[in-house]
């Protein structure tokens, strides 16, 4: 036996030193690891951007995970699983929302230039020569039905003598775009029937100047073909717009805005 009865008989066995061997965990106070909160901030808040938010929803699964990575090999040393976790879900939960919305943009986009905007010139140069058989032929099945002779005969005449010669309808620019969707925020409330990507928004070269129109396609149609055109609204100067329909979708668009509506003497 060992003189010192307190000691193993073996001071170099492997029990002797079990406790040296396996690191106690870190039972001191746990700071909150920054890369779960950053994550919880990239994927709901900033992540809620749309389009350039699904960069940011990506981002937060990214540090969501990391930060789990991190906070396993701290041993209790760092804190924040629970916002990692969070992080992690709500990120992958909003990168699918984000991408549906920008495929359903694209989308739009693809057909509004292939399909919509030819439609417009058409429309335009027909407004041009004043040719009333190649005007219907640009409108849907309700609009044509709807619109006799003398009403295209106004529109044509009103409209050069508003704004002078139509030169082109073209496709909005980025102002255009955010004044119209400003517009339509406003105005949507008065037309809840309208689908998405029904009104879409044109810009009228006419002398050198630009004006805001909107064409609303026939959503009979709806969702494989919205080309034909239902209605037309031009924004006059003066807070005054002029509609292809008396009967259409654009006078209560446009008066839902506070413009006035022009109409025959």
């Amino acid at each position: 036996m060992s003189q010192f009865p307190s000691q193993p008989a073996n001071p170099y066995a492997a029990d002797a030193f079990d406790h040296q061997e396996r690191p106690p965990e870190y039972d001191g106070p746990r700071r909150t690891s920054l890369m779960a909160v950053f994550s919880v901030l990239c994927s709901l808040p900033c992540g809620c951007v749309p389009v350039i938010g699904v960069f940011f929803s990506a981002l937060g699964v990214l540090l969501g995970a990391l930060s789990l990575s991190a906070i396993k090999k701290a041993r209790g040393q760092l804190g924040g699983r629970v916002a990692a976790i969070v992080g992690v879900m709500l990120g992958l939960i909003v990168s699918v929302i984000q991408i549906y919305f920008i495929l359903g943009m694209v989308t739009q986009a693809v057909f509004y230039i292939n399909q919509q905007v030819p439609n417009a010139e058409r429309m335009a140069a027909a407004i041009r020569a004043a040719d009333i058989p190649a005007a219907r032929a640009e409108l849907g099945a309700g609009a044509d039905a709807a619109i006799d002779d003398e009403r295209l005969e106004w529109f044509m005449a009103e409209l050069p003598d508003r704004l002078g010669s139509v030169d082109s309808i073209v496709p909005v620019g980025l102002n255009e775009y955010l004044e119209t969707m400003e517009k339509l925020g406003a105005a949507s409330a008065a037309v809840p029937r309208l689908e998405f990507g029904q009104v879409m928004p044109f810009v009228i070269i006419h002398d050198g100047r630009r004006s805001l129109c909107w064409i609303i396609f026939d959503r009979t149609d709806m969702p494989q073909n919205i080309s034909s055109i239902d209605d037309i609204v031009i924004f006059l100067p003066g807070d005054e717009v002029i509609t292809l329909r008396e009967d259409g979708l654009g006078k209560p668009l446009a008066e839902a805005t506070g413009a006035t509506v022009v109409t025959p003497d």
